[in-house]
C-alpha cells in the first residue's frame, strides 16, 4: 500500500536555527505557587542570569535586593501589614494584592490590615 501523500525530496519547511536569530526564554516565578512568566533574554543576559537567577529576576523585576524578590514570591504579591502580633512576630494578614512589583513594594508593611486597625480605633 502506498503513503497517502507520496512526497520524493522536497524542501524542509522549517530551516534550522543559526546563532544570532536563536531567542533564549527563562520563567521567572512571581508567586509561591510556582506561577510566573516568561523573559526573552538576549545573548548578553545568558551569563548574568545563569551566575544568579534569582538577582537577575529581582533586578528584571526592579527590587534593590534579592530578599526582596523572594518576599514578594512568598507572599505571593500581597502586601502585608506592617504590625506585629501579641507575640511580636510581624502581622501575616494581606492589606491587598498586588500584582506590580512596584505597588507591593510601596504598600508591603506600609500599613495595618483590618484588624490592627480597627484595635488602634478602640
Amino acid at each position: 500500500m502506498s503513503p497517502r501523500n507520496p512526497r520524493k525530496s522536497q524542501a524542509a519547511i522549517n530551516a534550522p536555527v543559526t546563532e544570532p536569530e536563536q531567542i533564549w526564554s527563562v520563567y521567572l516565578v512571581t508567586r509561591r505557587d510556582g506561577c510566573g512568566q516568561n523573559v526573552y533574554l538576549g545573548d548578553d543576559e545568558i551569563a548574568r542570569y545563569n551566575a544568579d537567577p534569582d538577582g537577575f529576576a529581582a533586578n528584571h523585576f526592579g527590587f534593590e535586593n534579592v530578599e526582596d524578590y523572594r518576599e514578594w514570591v512568598e507572599t505571593s504579591n500581597a502586601a502585608l501589614c506592617s504590625e506585629r502580633t501579641k507575640n511580636g512576630k510581624l502581622c501575616g494578614n494581606s492589606i491587598g494584592m498586588t500584582y506590580k512589583p512596584e505597588v507591593w513594594r510601596e504598600r508591603h508593611r506600609s500599613g495595618p490590615c483590618f484588624l490592627h486597625a480597627k484595635e488602634v480605633r478602640l
